[in-house]
């Protein structure tokens, strides 16, 4: 499933922890930037929380089914007038970008990271411009982009990114499992239509909202949490009274996971990524390896009670009874 990776700890707040001005040179800012990418990982995956805990805001009123992220430039006194800056997208950085680059010739320059790989961006408008991911990432949350302004001219300059939308609904076909109870790892906030087949390959009919609920009931969650599961009405009006068994039986058009991070997850993660940049400026064994593309892969550790806070928020694989 779609995360947003990213959105736990980022850059800016670990400098403001770190530094009273925030001031780092590249050096720092590349390292600074690698430990909050694999920090945010971490907490997702199965040996963090396994859960999609990243919010899906629907934006400031923009209709997109994709998500949107608008990047400015900016600098204070009016306007930027020279030099050069550059976007950065899951660890992909552009070329040197001229300070006045048109929204087409922005377009290119995204089109031509490896991770965005090709027409799954648009860029509408020459400043601010308006980026929409759509093709292969068409509705799915991003990470979101990182702008480095140290070149543009005169000081101070500053180039940033904003969410401006992302998409509320997404549709997940799953399995059945044969009982009136389905679990939804990523949690569930509303679903706007559930359909039902009986079998792998069969037509998916819509059941009624009358005729399935999202447990635990509000009563039951911890304040902010989603639901964990979604469980048919023991008497429905329609035809469906379990969850068929096959491959994609079932389809689940929904918001998902959190309205808002959970503060004490970003806690968690600021906390993480700060205290890699102090075993690293220490001289403590700091990186392990690389990844697949050749980035250090920096070595962490996770208080105890920062464990109990990510395993209050892991998925738990419960015995499912209909």
């Amino acid at each position: 499933m779609a995360t947003a990776t990213g959105a736990y700890a980022t850059a800016a707040l670990v400098k403001a922890r770190l530094f009273a001005a925030g001031v780092t040179d590249t050096a720092d800012d590349v390292l600074i930037g690698t430990i909050c990418d694999q920090v945010n990982q971490f907490i997702e995956s199965p040996q963090g929380c396994g859960r999609v805990i990243a919010p899906r805001p629907v934006g400031s009123g923009v209709a997109s089914a994709n998500e949107i992220q608008s990047v400015t430039l900016a600098k204070s006194g009016g306007n930027v007038t020279g030099g050069h800056w550059t976007l950065t997208f899951e660890g992909s950085t552009t070329t040197d970008l001229a300070s006045g680059i048109t929204g087409a010739n922005l377009q290119i320059a995204l089109r031509l990271l490896p991770t965005i790989n090709g027409d799954n961006v648009t860029v509408t408008g020459d400043g601010p411009y308006a980026v929409e991911f759509i093709g292969d990432r068409a509705g799915k949350a991003q990470q979101l982009m990182t702008a480095d302004a140290a070149h543009l001219t005169v000081a101070p300059c500053t180039a940033t990114v904003a969410l401006v939308s992302t998409p509320q609904w997404q549709t997940f076909l799953v399995d059945g499992n044969g009982l009136r109870r389905l679990y939804f790892p990523s949690g569930l906030r509303s679903v706007s239509e559930l359909k039902i087949g009986d079998y792998t390959g069969d037509t998916l009919d819509a059941v009624a909202s009358t005729d399935y609920f999202l447990r635990p009931t509000l009563s039951d969650r911890k304040p902010g949490w989603p639901a964990e599961w979604i469980t048919l009405s023991d008497r429905p009006a329609g035809a469906h009274r379990v969850f068929h068994k096959g491959f994609e039986t079932v389809s689940i058009t929904a918001t998902i996971g959190w309205s808002a991070i959970p503060d004490d997850i970003t806690d968690v993660a600021l906390t993480t990524a700060v205290r890699a940049w102090h075993a690293r400026q220490s001289g403590q064994a700091d990186v392990i390896g690389n990844d697949e593309t050749g980035a250090p892969v920096v070595s962490r550790y996770v208080a105890p009670f920062h464990w109990s806070t990510i395993k209050a928020y892991r998925v738990r694989r419960q015995a499912v009874h209909g």
